[in-house]
């Protein structure tokens, strides 16, 4: 594996860490925003079928909640390694275009043009 591929795979964790975590984050938000809906339609339901589906979908909703605050968890760090860092991973932006540079430069067909030609 070329040298720019591990800076590339690197960087691409971070970029991945960070919106896996914004992603996690509004599905959070989201089911809790939930939470007080289905704490009314249990409260409200007219009968104990309703309220048997209603408190399912709750469940669900809760499991669901819990596997993104998961994920939040698992790339927390990362992401905030990325967040307080911006400015020495755009520093490794730019090493990941030199070195491009470079191996296409030394993986190449190359050749030498003579200074002086003999006659």
């Amino acid at each position: 594996m070329k040298e720019s591929e591990v800076i590339r795979q690197f960087l691409g964790m971070l970029e991945d860490s960070k919106r896996k975590y914004k992603e996690a984050e509004e599905t959070v938000r989201l089911q809790e925003k939930k939470e007080t809906d289905y704490m009314h339609k249990i409260e409200f339901a007219k009968d104990k079928a309703e309220r048997n589906r209603v408190a399912t979908e709750f469940q669900r909703s809760r499991k669901a909640r819990r596997e993104a605050k998961d994920q939040m968890l698992r790339v927390e760090k990362i992401t905030r390694f990325a967040e307080s860092n911006s400015i020495t991973i755009k520093r490794m932006e730019g090493l990941l275009r030199e070195q491009i540079r470079a191996e296409e430069y030394l993986d190449g067909e190359r050749h030498y043009n003579e200074r002086v030609k003999e006659h």
